[in-house]
């Protein structure tokens, strides 16, 4: 679940859904319903169609140059494979728990630095909580090169169930090109990197690109030292629409290509791509 990647705690901390909201409403309740229609597998017989709910709860402290950013979530998906030719069952359902903070410093002279802690737990139906866990942990610092545009770097490192850590570093935009266009970050319920064109005031339209990475612990009775990883690629065109600062709503459709793996005592032995395919997604925010 993208709850803290590279992207996500960027926008966060330069304001996203949460940190745009009214200060005078440091919470933030959220839902958000996705799915990927069924696709074929490139290699193999059968397919995958998807399904998720993520319910998140947000709580922001501090000021313009000190900011801590809270989030709890919560995110079931429902993994169907038809014919159940990969995976020998014809569905697999997943839970993940995500419990983290981001801490952000803005001195007079503009520049940003940041730190994120992050604790996360992914695991099957049948498999225990504890056995999932993992860790995120990362930073980076933006730059104020003029009052329009920002740049800078973040890394990422994260633990992975059953192979060595994964670390991504990347580069980090913020420019502000006029009123109404902005490159950067996308200030969605699932913030990334893209165009934003702001329509008037309660509508802005976006198109970006999104990558989300996860991974689920597998009941041992079933495979042990098992863990089974979801690599998924999407470009999409959203609706965001916040007619106050109380409610907050979104809309996109787009199109992702996934890699599923199935890696077993810090090995992976499995690597399935599937074809592209449609993906659509709802969500609500509500600060108080």
């Amino acid at each position: 679940m993208k709850i803290f990647s590279t992207l996500v705690l960027c926008a966060l901390v330069w304001g996203g859904p949460t940190a745009a909201a009214d200060p005078e409403k440091p919470w933030s309740v959220g839902v958000d319903l996705t799915g990927a229609e069924e696709t074929d597998f490139d290699d193999i017989p059968g397919d995958l169609s998807t399904g998720r709910t993520r319910l998140r709860l947000d709580r922001r402290l501090g000021d313009q140059e000190h900011r801590w950013i809270f989030r709890a979530a919560y995110e079931g998906s429902s993994y169907d494979f038809g014919d159940g030719q990969f995976g020998g069952s014809d569905q697999f359902d997943t839970n993940e728990l995500a419990l983290g903070g981001v801490y952000a410093a803005t001195p007079e002279d503009g520049h940003t630095w940041f730190v994120v802690v992050n604790a996360l737990s992914g695991t099957d139906d049948e498999a225990s909580f504890g056995d999932g866990g993992y860790g995120r942990f990362g930073g980076g610092v933006a730059f104020k090169v003029n009052p329009k545009l920002r740049l800078g770097f973040a890394v990422v490192a994260t633990t992975l169930l059953e192979e060595d850590p994964d670390v991504t570093a990347a580069p980090l935009v913020d420019w502000r090109i006029n009123e109404k266009h902005r490159i950067g970050f996308v200030r969605s319920a699932d913030p990334s990197i893209g165009y934003t064109y702001l329509w008037n005031d309660p509508l802005d339209l976006y198109v970006s690109l999104n990558r989300d990475l996860r991974q689920f612990r597998i009941d041992e009775d079933t495979l042990d030292d098992a863990a089974f990883v979801d690599d998924e690629r999407s470009l999409r065109v959203g609706l965001i629409w916040t007619p106050n600062p109380t409610f907050r709503g979104e809309l996109f459709v787009g199109a992702a290509q996934r890699t599923l793996e199935l890696d077993v005592d810090d090995d992976e032995v499995a690597s399935e791509d599937l074809d592209a395919g449609g993906i659509g997604g709802i969500s609500a925010t509500i600060n108080f």
